[in-house]
């Protein structure tokens, strides 16, 4: 089960009977209340705090590869631009087919 953000948790639909509750947090020690006894109908409270604790993480490498899937050869997501390129007061159709992909149905 987990808390809500502001650390309020709720259980509905539990069997009478007798339970044992853990809290516990990362950078938080753990804190348990035993013997635990409901009865039917009965609405609880359970207030926990935990003390900080400090906590080692391992170490975390992250790797990363270019994806050969997505390139600028295979996407068209590259635009070669030279004397010949329309300038902008040209009309919009000879811009976008210098860069495929960019207009549709001109």
């Amino acid at each position: 089960m987990t808390t809500r953000s502001d650390g309020r948790y709720l259980i509905p639909g539990l069997q009478p009977g007798s339970y044992r509750i853990s809290a516990s947090g990362l950078g938080y020690g753990t804190q348990t209340r035993t013997d635990i006894t409901l009865t039917l109908g009965q609405t609880a409270n359970f207030d926990f705090t935990l003390g900080a604790q400090a906590v080692a993480l391992d170490e975390l490498t992250v790797v990363s590869e270019r994806n050969a899937v997505i390139s600028q050869g295979r996407t068209g997501a590259s635009a070669v631009v030279s004397d010949s390129t329309p300038a902008a007061h040209q009309q919009l159709p000879a811009i976008c087919r210098t860069s495929p992909g960019w207009c549709r149905n001109l």
